[in-house]
C-alpha cells in the first residue's frame, strides 16, 4: 500500500490522460462510473481518504464514493457511486508502479480496470492484475484554491524616488460680497 496522503486528485488513464469520471450529472446512488477527456471539473475529482485497511475515493462532486457494484469481487464487475456504508466494496489499495499506480479493490485484489479500448465513455471494471496500460492510473493533486485577496486589503506600494504628494487643500469658504447700501435705482420703461 502506498503511503498517500489525503488529498484531491483527478484519476487519470496513465497512457491516455483521460480521466476517471461519471456518467449522470445527477450523481446519484448507482451512478456508472466511466472515462472520459479530462476536463479539470469537479465531476471528476476524487477525495483519497486514508483508512486502516486502505482508502476510500471520496467523489467531490457529490460526497458518495467509489463502490464495486452488488459488491462484486469478479472479473468484470462494474464500478459506481455509492453513499458510504463502510463496506469493503468501497475500499482500495494504490500500488504504485514504475509506470503509473494501480488501484485495487481490498475485497478482492482485482485492479481498476478502463477495459480494452480505454476509450471515452468506457466502463470502469475490475479485473485480475494483468499488468496492462488499462490499469495503469495517475494520481494528479488538483490544486487548492487560495481565496482571492481583497483589493481593500491590498497593500500600497510606494516608491521612494517620488515625492509625496502634498495633502489637497481644503476648499476655502467663499464670501457672497455685502449688498450695497444705498438707494437703489430703479429703471423706466417705456
Amino acid at each position: 500500500m502506498s503511503t498517500l496522503k489525503t488529498n484531491v486528485y483527478t484519476i487519470v488513464l496513465h497512457n491516455t490522460q483521460k480521466a476517471l469520471g461519471i456518467a449522470d450529472p445527477s450523481a446519484e446512488n448507482g451512478c456508472p462510473i466511466l472515462i472520459q477527456d479530462a476536463d479539470g471539473s469537479t465531476s471528476q475529482q476524487w477525495e483519497l481518504i486514508p483508512v486502516e485497511t486502505g482508502c476510500k475515493l471520496v467523489h467531490k462532486a457529490s460526497g458518495r464514493l467509489l463502490d464495486v457494484m452488488h459488491a462484486g469481487t469478479e472479473n468484470g464487475s462494474r464500478l459506481q457511486l455509492w453513499e458510504d456504508v463502510n463496506g469493503d466494496s468501497q475500499l482500495w489499495q494504490t500500488e504504485e508502479t514504475n509506470a503509473g499506480c494501480k488501484l485495487k479493490s481490498c475485497k478482492s485484489g482485482r485492479c481498476m480496470d478502463a477495459g480494452m479500448e480505454a476509450a471515452v465513455g468506457a466502463p470502469i471494471q475490475l479485473w485480475d492484475d494483468v499488468s496492462g496500460e488499462n490499469q495503469l492510473w495517475d494520481l494528479v493533486p488538483v490544486p487548492a484554491h487560495k481565496p482571492a485577496a481583497s483589493k481593500a486589503a491590498k497593500p500600497e506600494t510606494s516608491k521612494a524616488s517620488e515625492p509625496a504628494a502634498a495633502p489637497k487643500a481644503e476648499k476655502a469658504s467663499v464670501k457672497k460680497p455685502a449688498a450695497k447700501t444705498g438707494t437703489r435705482r430703479t429703471r423706466k420703461t417705456k
